[in-house]
């Protein structure tokens, strides 16, 4: 035989591993994404409550 067995195991365990380091990383990718999205969302949020807060407070001045 040309092909040995255990060269041809070694090359497709190289392989499935590789592939899943390629989707780790993809992963890694999405996750660093979502979570900037996230930061971005909630630092919008706590602005619009500054805000919200900051005319309540001038709201209670002006009444004063």
């Amino acid at each position: 035989m040309f092909i040995d067995p255990t060269l041809v195991t070694g090359a497709i365990v190289l392989l499935l591993v590789a592939y899943q380091q390629w989707c780790i990383l993809r992963l890694d990718r999405d996750i660093d994404e979502l979570t900037d999205r996230h930061n971005n969302f909630v630092e919008t949020v706590a602005s619009v409550f500054e805000a919200i807060e900051e005319a309540s407070d001038a709201m209670e001045a002006d009444q004063t």
